[in-house]
């Protein structure tokens, strides 16, 4: 598997996290009628967005191939 296949399947798991959870937001926020989400993406991991955006940030250096910004 290629460097790049791994970051366009951490963009393909991010863009699920923005669509999977209408609550999504930079700061934590309680809102009328929020529910914890635990289907999809969200059983397997608590916290899916941080998980692609970690990987985003592994891959992207190996992607552009520069060792060094590691």
């Amino acid at each position: 598997m290629s460097y790049t296949t791994l970051f366009v399947i951490a963009y393909i798991i991010y863009a699920e996290v923005l669509r999977e959870n209408a609550y999504l937001s930079r700061t934590i926020e309680v809102q009328e009628n929020q529910k914890v989400i635990d289907t999809g993406l969200y059983g397997i991991v608590r916290h899916p967005m941080y998980a692609a955006t970690i990987l985003l940030f592994l891959v992207m250096p190996l992607v552009l191939g520069s060792i060094i910004s590691f």
